[in-house]
């Protein structure tokens, strides 16, 4: 035996490990990692729950060859249940479930002709609603054969922000199924809603804050005209769960994430079932938020939408409301549902992409 030549191959091997534990220390630290959404570090940890929330990085192969392969290890959330989806290059390319005894995927992403390419792994499925629930934490990414950039250089967006703030329709709930269907967390996916349908149009980075049933002044089948935690009790936390009134550590700083606009859809759920608030309860709890909305993002233009799901009269009270606070208003028709429903009675892709087409005229006048 050779032993000069064995120890020699011994060190060679043990600068590869390390080479490669590099190479993934790399690849999920700060540098080069662009978070998106609302995140909050927790035990040393970033933890997100709003839907949309992610992480994005941009990259080029090395080697002869363009595979690479994607591994992704997430925390231990107990009997949590939530989709994340794989984006390369603006483009959906595979949904997976993060579930109890499941906190981990292997991709290997499609070879492409392109020298750099974006990668982003997005929550997909809301705070807790139906059997989705839990926080998503990333322990380690893997990128094999490739290179990640030290600074994320966004590829599939120029720089625009959109915020919105709303309810089911917002998370896109029920939208990967077709009625008569049940909610599930497999069945839910944000970035199929109009929100990001809009993003997409103006190349925007989008942030959603959204949670199924609730509403402006009252959440869906709340027994009183008025809930005691409704949409803008939410709006702004960090981590959705955690009320700032109990934590204020988790109190979501507006400097953070600075948007060109503001879009709200809500109303719905104050108007889905009985009793309903009454009109001067509604339209002035939108006109407070409003107002709220331009205090925390004074150089933010607002725009407050009725849902199609809505009557005229109701209708006419988020006009006023947006008339009172100089918002942008939209009145999205109820045609739009001539693109199908998803579960429950909910937006389907096709519906949802209408309404993306009712709001677009006027979300571009205010990006201009």
């Amino acid at each position: 035996m050779n032993l000069s030549r064995t120890i020699g191959s011994m060190a060679l091997l043990f600068v590869l490990v390390l080479l490669a534990v590099a190479n993934i220390a790399r690849a999920f630290s700060a540098k080069g990692i662009d978070y998106v959404g609302r995140f909050r570090e927790v035990d040393g940890r970033q933890r997100a729950e709003w839907p949309g929330a992610g992480v994005r990085l941009t990259y080029s192969s090395v080697g002869s060859s363009k595979a690479n392969t994607l591994n992704v290890t997430f925390s231990d959330c107990g009997s949590c249940n939530y989709f994340v989806s794989v984006y390369q290059n603006c483009e959906q390319k595979e949904k997976f479930n993060i579930r109890s005894g499941q906190f981990g995927f292997q991709y290997s992403l499609p070879a492409t002709d392109r020298l750099h390419n974006e990668l982003s792994i997005i929550k997909v499925t809301e705070t807790n609603q139906g059997d989705a629930s839990g926080y998503m934490e990333i322990v380690d990414l893997d990128l094999s054969n490739a290179h990640v950039s030290p600074v994320f250089q966004p590829m599939c967006t120029t720089g625009k922000k959109l915020l919105f703030i709303g309810d089911s329709y917002t998370c896109a709930y029920g939208v990967d199924d077709t009625d008569p269907c049940g909610f599930s967390a497999s069945t839910e996916d944000v970035t199929h809603s109009y929100a990001y349908d809009l993003g997409r149009t103006f190349h925007a980075d989008v942030h959603t804050i959204a949670w199924s049933g609730k509403g402006v002044v009252r959440n869906y089948a709340d027994p009183n005209q008025m809930s005691d935690t409704p949409m803008p009790a939410y709006y702004n936390r960090t981590l959705a769960t955690i009320s700032v009134n109990d934590d204020n550590t988790n109190y979501w700083d507006p400097k953070r994430y600075v948007p060109d606009v503001i879009t709200v859809l809500l109303g719905t759920n104050d108007y889905s079932t009985h009793p309903e608030p009454s009109d001067e309860q509604f339209t002035t709890g939108l006109i407070n938020f409003a107002n709220q909305l331009h205090k925390d993002y004074p150089t933010a233009k607002r725009l407050l939408a009725c849902s199609p799901a809505l009557t005229a009269l109701q209708c006419n009270n988020v006009a006023n409301a947006a008339d009172a606070t100089d918002s942008a208003y939209v009145q999205i028709p109820p045609s739009v549902f001539t693109g199908g429903y998803g579960c429950s009675g909910h937006p389907s892709v096709l519906t949802q992409q209408y309404m993306a087409e009712a709001i677009q005229p006027v979300m571009e006048e205010l990006l201009q």
